[in-house]
């Protein structure tokens, strides 16, 4: 019974700290890179996709690295049995990808430019979701 309650509590306390760390990191890293302008070209947006990305992937490794860092916050020597930083939200996947990839606003607006433009280009028409991002 007390394992499950560690477990619980070890992913409350890393899912917190994953969401808090993703939300600033990832909002510092879209505000270092330029904004979306539409009257770029498509080779300079494809650039600063590109560029983008690849930090987003370094900013994911530093994320884990600070995070996993952090020891278990409760005493886990009362649960026989628990094993910590074993459960699933220790590696914080969910959390990363839709934290860090919801402040990545200017990413976004990029990405829809470029698939706008392929798609104009090889069907001659517009495509556009109901509203501008």
């Amino acid at each position: 019974m007390y394992v499950q309650w560690f477990r619980l509590l070890e992913v409350i306390q890393y899912g917190f700290l994953y969401i808090f760390v993703s939300f600033f990191a990832g909002v510092g890293l879209d505000f270092a890179f330029p904004i979306y302008e539409k009257e770029k070209s498509s080779l300079e947006i494809l650039n600063e996709v590109v560029f983008q990305s690849l930090a987003l992937v370094v900013v994911v490794f530093l994320i884990r690295g600070l995070v996993k860092s952090v020891p278990v916050l409760f005493p886990h020597k009362y649960a026989n049995g628990y094993t910590p930083y074993t459960t699933s939200e220790y590696s914080g996947e969910i959390m990363i990808g839709l934290i860090l990839l919801s402040t990545q606003l200017n990413l976004i607006a990029k990405i829809d430019e470029l698939s706008q433009r392929l798609y104009k280009s090889m069907y001659n028409e517009e495509r556009r979701i109901k509203r501008d991002l």
